[in-house]
């Protein structure tokens, strides 16, 4: 059964990797992240367990915020103490799913092949319309490249296609450099967007 977010709430699925540890530069920054999407008034999803995702909890919970952890029965692992409530999945395949569903928005931090997975699912399930486009936002430049090479394959890049699907999605994935940033360009895609 589906996490009931609270009334008018928008929902903000984190990906990042689960290396980070408490106290380094990147936790550091998750932990930021998740205060100012708190503050924002976004209620925080991530996959529940450590690294980014229990830093980005932590910092929702610390600014009063709610979160939700998407966790699943194939590792022996339990949700980190900052999430409120825990929805757990079969499957590593159902869990990726329901983080990109769940979701009005989403916001990406430096990660590995876990995280590449996440982007690519989410821009293959809007490229094939299986899903409404979302706003995608990226924290620092690591994904970059790899976003615009996609787009480029995908035909959605309106560097080389000229079309109003790409000039939207030109508009739903940015690149920021801050925590405040990422909470500002959701309230701006999402309140413009009429979401």
């Amino acid at each position: 059964m589906g996490v009931k977010p609270r009334t008018g709430s928008k929902i903000i699925t984190l990906f990042g990797s689960y290396r980070p540890k408490p106290g380094s530069k990147e936790y550091l920054l998750a932990c930021r992240t998740g205060e100012a999407l708190a503050r924002a008034g976004f209620l925080l999803c991530n996959g529940g367990f450590g690294g980014t995702m229990e830093a980005s909890a932590k910092g929702a919970k610390e600014a009063g915020g709610e979160t939700i952890g998407i966790t699943f029965s194939g590792k022996n692992l339990k949700a980190n103490p900052y999430i409120d409530r825990v929805e757990k999945k079969r499957s590593l395949l159902e869990r990726l799913e329901r983080l990109v569903t769940i979701a009005d928005g989403y916001l990406v931090f430096k990660g590995g092949t876990g995280t590449l997975l996440e982007v690519s699912l989410v821009l293959e399930y809007t490229h094939k319309k299986f899903m409404p486009l979302k706003p995608m936002v990226f924290l620092g430049n690591f994904w970059k490249a790899t976003v615009k090479k996609a787009r480029q394959e995908s035909g959605t890049d309106p560097q080389f296609h000229f079309t109003k699907e790409a000039d939207r999605m030109k508009q739903m994935i940015r690149f920021v450099s801050t925590p405040e940033a990422a909470a500002r360009a959701f309230r701006e895609i999402l309140e413009s967007d009429g979401s």
